[in-house]
């Protein structure tokens, strides 16, 4: 079962230092180390519930998948608890494909999943890590308020996990020698796209970057049409911007402070964003059911 080999995965993310370096293997941190001497190379990596894929190491996201099998323990939780088999997920900024994996083998054949990522390097590995499942499609689109082409500052491989549309980027203060090029990317919202390939999204992952505020607004309808539950990156103005839009609709606010936790949030969503990196919003109608799949 996904969720006892995650649980299993995150205690070895947790152990004790000696084990931890133990139990993946000395040589997966001397390559680490190596990797951090270049400028990005790709490697293979398995994950925790049996699938490969490609990272590049020494990308941070990529670091931890590559020695443990899973990347954010917390978020990863939350799509066990969140996804059904048979459920169309839109994975809005996808990076390499581990959460779209991840959600493939939740949803199962019956299902659907959709990887939006706009870097055109960071979308290229997405693609090969994700063309042999028949039930992901990817797409190098960016999802915002309105369709068109938007300017995307694109830090390197290295750095991929802090691309974004938005002006002010969540890396901060970059790192020497480091400048983003801006990258012209197709840029389209949730709701036309739902209504042209006739979708109905049971949950959306969104990680934009401080863009969610505009990935939120260009759905509109499909959230009230279709209620999909949203895991959402917080922690900045444009997630609580985006989640106070959705309490405005109904959704009840869920967090975890990591594999295994999971609180119904009954105070205010500005102290939610400030202490926890993403949060899980439900729809009135998905409530029940979430409750009773989540004990």
């Amino acid at each position: 079962m996904i969720e006892i080999d995650l649980i299993r995965a995150v205690g070895r993310l947790n152990s004790a230092p000696i084990r931890k370096i133990l139990n993946p293997g000395l040589h997966r941190f001397l390559s680490r180390w190596w990797a951090r001497r270049g400028d990005g190379r790709v490697v293979p990596a398995e994950l925790f519930f049996g699938r490969r894929m490609n990272v590049v190491l020494p990308e941070v996201v990529s670091e931890q998948i590559f020695t443990y099998g899973l990347f954010d323990d917390a978020v990863s939780w939350l799509a066990v608890k969140a996804v059904k088999p048979g459920d169309t997920v839109l994975d809005i900024g996808a990076h390499f494909g581990y959460f779209t994996l991840l959600f493939s083998e939740l949803v199962g054949k019956s299902g659907k999943v959709i990887a939006f990522e706009p870097t055109p390097s960071t979308y290229g590995l997405l693609k090969g890590n994700v063309a042999s499942y028949p039930n992901i499609v990817a797409e190098n689109l960016a999802l915002g308020r309105e369709c068109g082409e938007a300017e995307l500052s694109d830090h390197g491989l290295k750095y991929c996990a802090w691309n974004s549309l938005a002006q002010e980027s969540r890396l901060g203060d970059l790192p020497p020698g480091i400048s983003p090029t801006k990258v012209a990317v197709g840029l389209v919202s949730v709701d036309d796209y739902v209504r042209q390939n006739k979708l109905a999204p049971g949950l959306m992952k969104i990680d934009a970057e401080n863009f969610e505020a505009e990935v939120i607004l260009g759905a509109e309808h499909t959230l009230r049409t279709h209620a999909p539950t949203i895991i959402m990156e917080t922690g900045s103005d444009a997630a609580l911007l985006a989640g106070g839009h959705l309490i405005e609709m109904g959704y009840q606010v869920f967090v975890s402070e990591g594999c295994g936790r999971l609180e119904h949030w009954s105070s205010d969503l500005a102290s939610a964003n400030s202490k926890f990196k993403d949060m899980l919003f439900v729809p009135p109608s998905r409530m029940d059911g979430f409750l009773r799949s989540a004990q």
